[in-house]
């Protein structure tokens, strides 16, 4: 679900995803700093609890 949710994010697409986490490529590096402050994640495992 996270993977699609990044993917689902304009200008960002999940490449690979694995144990150590989801590979992105991003056309924004403003993009990229969101996801790695944890907010997608965050909103992705609140979800999941549900």
């Amino acid at each position: 679900i996270y993977a699609n949710s990044i993917t689902l994010t304009p200008g960002t697409l999940s490449l690979t995803v694995d144990d150590n986490g989801v590979e992105v490529h991003s056309l924004k590096a403003s993009d990229i700093g969101e996801l790695q402050a944890g907010e997608m994640h965050g909103r992705v495992r609140r979800l999941e609890v549900r």
